[in-house]
């Protein structure tokens, strides 16, 4: 009988030892939800399904469809299928790239700065941006790592760069930030750092 198959998740034991006190509520509740996704899917399997669906050209509707369990939004989603897509070296058409970009404030700032040192100055939405500088699925994917991986390690990139020379401690004064964060941060930094 196809109801007795069906996961029961409050008959299992994982379910039992979610008693209230191993971990956050929503992170229980996030586990759950997956639990239950998976066992929709024949075989469960959601590598295979995810590589079924990229191979067939469904790379939005699964990221829809993964970004209904609960606490798995644009960015995870992306994350998931962008790595997914590296890994297993699968090639999507440059029209889906977007939907497995990671797209936060590190890649919309670096955009950003990009935008406005490109010939004509204008700004772009990362979407824009991607679309117009990237050849190829693998070439978007590569620069949004490298970007993710830029804007999470700016101060460590910096600390390095400083320490080794290559930027000098006068360049941190012309630096132009959005923010009034400059005059003492920046005095800070070239007498504690340098």
């Amino acid at each position: 009988d196809a109801e007795q198959d069906r996961f029961q998740i409050e008959k299992s034991a994982l379910w039992l030892r979610f008693d209230g006190t191993m971990g956050k509520a929503r992170d229980r509740e996030m586990v759950l939800d997956v639990l239950r996704y998976v066992h929709t899917i024949e075989g469960h399997n959601v590598v295979r399904k995810t590589i079924e669906q990229v191979n067939a050209g469904r790379i939005r509707q699964h990221r829809d469809e993964l970004m209904k369990l609960r606490s798995v939004g644009h960015k995870t989603s992306a994350f998931y299928l962008r790595e997914l897509v590296w890994l297993f070296g699968l090639e999507p058409a440059l029209k889906d790239v977007i939907h497995i970009l990671p797209i936060d404030t590190w890649v919309r700032q670096v955009v950003a700065a990009l935008s406005r040192h490109s010939r004509d100055g204008k700004g772009s939405s990362p979407e824009e941006w991607f679309a117009q500088n990237c050849r190829d699925t693998r070439q978007a994917m590569l620069v949004n790592a490298g970007m993710w991986y830029m804007g999470t390690h700016s101060f460590e990139l910096m600390l390095a760069l400083l320490a080794d020379g290559s930027i000098c401690p006068e360049a941190l004064e012309r630096i132009t930030l959005d923010e009034p964060v400059k005059g003492n941060h920046i005095s800070w930094l070239r007498t504690t750092l340098i």
